[in-house]
């Protein structure tokens, strides 16, 4: 990665090469490797899926609800949610603060649990953000590390469903540690690990993929050659693309579930011989 520093318009250039940005006087860097486990913890609230909180918050901004969020909560008592503050941190990596800059929200002096703005204070010099120009930098950052934000118009139920089929379906644990993963890739790349902590994460993710993209490719292929039958084709068609995903992967059809359970439904007026729901 270079020192060159790009304008928004330029975005896609920028990501593509792992490069900063800058907007509105403010620079946008790529988080690096060395970073990555706060990374993890800060992403949680810029991929907040805020269709799934109360109605209160889903139809605020994003700005203002992730400070709604922890005002609400310290008001109850409620030190844990820390949404604000971890919108914060993501912001003093992305832009590389010092300690003597700052993060202030901005508003109604009067309605403290209102915001309209996010000041940042970067070398003595004040960057007013407002809440419909944070809309962009969440997706510029999300861009720039390789997050996916949510769709807000996906239906929260469906999603809750996919995932807990998706958590059932898991039939084994793994011992998830940074550290490994990183030697892990090492090792693959044939570099020293003290390399990768420089790398920014969106490329150490994309050689994550490619590694277990070229891996799953070599064997399944090995298994189709022995054999094998893959209910919904080969997983790993080819080791340069990832496979198209199903969104809603493991849910059934209203069709289906209508036909599976027609009898049920038709004879719903006698008396039921087995509950399937129970």
């Amino acid at each position: 990665m270079s020192n060159a520093i790009h304008p928004f318009t330029d975005k896609y250039e920028a990501i593509l090469r792992y490069e900063p940005i800058e907007l509105n006087g403010l620079v946008y860097y790529p988080l690096k490797v060395a970073d990555y486990e706060k990374w993890q913890a800060v992403k949680q609230v810029l991929t907040l899926r805020q269709s799934t909180l109360p109605a209160v918050y889903a139809c605020m901004t994003y700005l203002q609800c992730v400070w709604s969020l922890q005002y609400d909560a310290m008001e109850k008592g409620d030190v844990r949610t820390n949404t604000w503050s971890l919108l914060g941190g993501l912001l003093f990596l992305s832009l590389r603060l010092s300690d003597g800059d700052m993060i202030q929200p901005m508003g109604n002096a009067n309605d403290p649990k209102t915001i309209t703005s996010v000041r940042i204070v970067k070398n003595g010099e004040k960057h007013d953000i407002s809440a419909f120009e944070f809309a962009q930098i969440r997706k510029l950052i999300a861009d720039q590390n390789g997050a996916e934000l949510p769709d807000e118009a996906d239906n929260p139920d469906l999603i809750e469903a996919a995932e807990d089929i998706a958590n059932a379906n898991a039939n084994y644990r793994l011992n998830a540690n940074f550290g490994d993963m990183l030697t892990s890739v090492a090792n693959e790349l044939r570099i020293r690990r003290a390399e990768l902590l420089e790398w920014p994460i969106k490329e150490f993710d994309d050689e994550v993929r490619a590694i277990s993209r070229k891996f799953g490719y070599i064997l399944s292929s090995i298994a189709e050659t022995q054999g094998a039958k893959f209910p919904k084709g080969n997983p790993h068609p080819t080791w340069m693309f990832d496979k198209a995903k199903d969104e809603f992967a493991g849910l059934i059809s209203m069709e289906q579930l209508s036909a599976a359970h027609h009898t049920t439904f038709a004879q719903a007026e006698q008396p039921p011989i087995n509950n399937p729901l129970h």
